[in-house]
């Protein structure tokens, strides 16, 4: 993937870099389609314990019918980029990053990448990425349903025991709220 010789069309990427634990990046070429109506790409990235940054712009997922365990074991892969309308494809039912300690700001653009969905499939986040809940409302309004992740509030001074807030860029959970 390191040169370009065009636009690349791939039949199947199942486990394609799977248990690769000490690759750090990958470059892919402009444009990668997914020709075959049923494309698989489950746990293409499985066990990529040293993946920190992944750009899936170029990525065509139309015709992928799997994604499970995808992302499973990418416990250093913390920015995520995807194209637009990522995970069209009707019969997907969940986008796991239950591994993947995403920062926000990525979180939120998977969140804004996602196709508009009519099955109400899940996007799973990793219990330490927070999301105000308008954040999670997108993904909401385009038919998915948003679990593991912090609901941040919106407001700070409005905090009660209990609930995250987002301050100065840094995750805090409530302890005490003044008066």
């Amino acid at each position: 993937f390191s040169k370009t010789y065009g636009n690349y069309s791939f039949y199947g990427m199942s486990k394609m870099f799977a248990y690769c634990k000490k690759l750090k990046s990958i470059i892919f070429p402009s444009h990668i389609s997914f020709y075959n109506s049923k494309m698989s790409m489950e746990s293409m990235f499985s066990g990529c314990e040293s993946l920190t940054s992944l750009d899936l712009s170029n990525f065509d997922t139309t015709n992928v019918t799997s994604m499970t365990y995808m992302f499973n074991n990418c416990f250093k892969l913390s920015n995520l980029t995807l194209g637009t309308d990522w995970a069209s494809n009707s019969s997907l039912s969940s986008f796991d990053l239950s591994s993947c300690p995403l920062t926000r700001e990525s979180a939120v653009d998977v969140i804004n990448k996602l196709a508009t969905r009519s099955n109400s499939p899940v996007i799973t986040f990793r219990s330490e990425v927070g999301l105000y809940q308008s954040e999670i409302d997108v993904a909401n309004n385009k038919g998915w349903s948003v679990s593991g992740c912090i609901v941040l509030i919106e407001d700070p001074s409005t905090a009660t025991v209990g609930q995250y807030a987002l301050i100065d860029g840094v995750l805090s959970k409530c302890v005490y709220v003044a008066d």
